[in-house]
């Protein structure tokens, strides 16, 4: 898969569970493009098939929905920006030819300290915690986990993070998974 000639700056991905879609986002044409396979994960039998412009720049993190119906974006900060998570509909399911909702939602703002920047980010199975990497210059200052009570309704989002931190990490983490079982990070 050669994507420059649509996007220069792929700065996240998302792979459709069965394998056969992939949903980049780049910085260079600031929005969002869809390839779809015919053999499933095989890139070499990947086609473009859509392009979204998303009005917001320099992503740090990327992750769609399970089910494609919508996405989560962060906009990098400067120190002077909100840290927010967005959120934005996929008008027909893993298909962003179809549209996308013109609708942008903040799932969340974190101003707790002003020195932290968000990057990578990740949905538990179920919908209902998130996790993002807080960072500071070029380290890691932890992880950071939100809650809803009703998986996937941003509606039931609790403001209010637990964090871990951690202390010597010399590297700035950019993505974040989690085993299958969720018991491992």
């Amino acid at each position: 898969l050669d994507p420059t000639s649509y996007e220069n700056d792929i700065q996240g991905f998302y792979f459709k569970p069965d394998g056969k879609s992939l949903i980049t986002i780049g910085g260079q044409g600031n929005g969002i493009d869809q390839w779809n396979m015919t053999t499933a994960w095989d890139l070499s039998t990947a086609s473009h098939v859509g392009f979204q412009f998303v009005d917001t720049d320099n992503f740090r993190f990327f992750t769609v929905r399970p089910d494609g119906t919508e996405f989560f974006y962060n906009q990098g900060s400067n120190g002077t920006q909100p840290r927010q998570i967005n959120r934005k509909a996929i008008n027909s399911a893993w298909n962003i030819s179809a549209g996308i909702g013109s609708q942008q939602n903040t799932l969340l703002t974190d101003n707790s300290n002003q020195n932290w920047n968000f990057a990578g980010g990740k949905f538990s199975a179920d919908g209902k915690q998130f996790y993002v990497i807080q960072t500071t210059q070029f380290q890691t200052a932890g992880i950071a986990r939100w809650t809803m009570s009703t998986g996937w309704d941003y509606t039931t989002f609790n403001n209010s993070p637990s964090r871990r931190s951690f202390t010597n990490l010399v590297y700035e983490l950019k993505d974040i998974a989690f085993a299958d079982d969720g018991k491992k990070l």
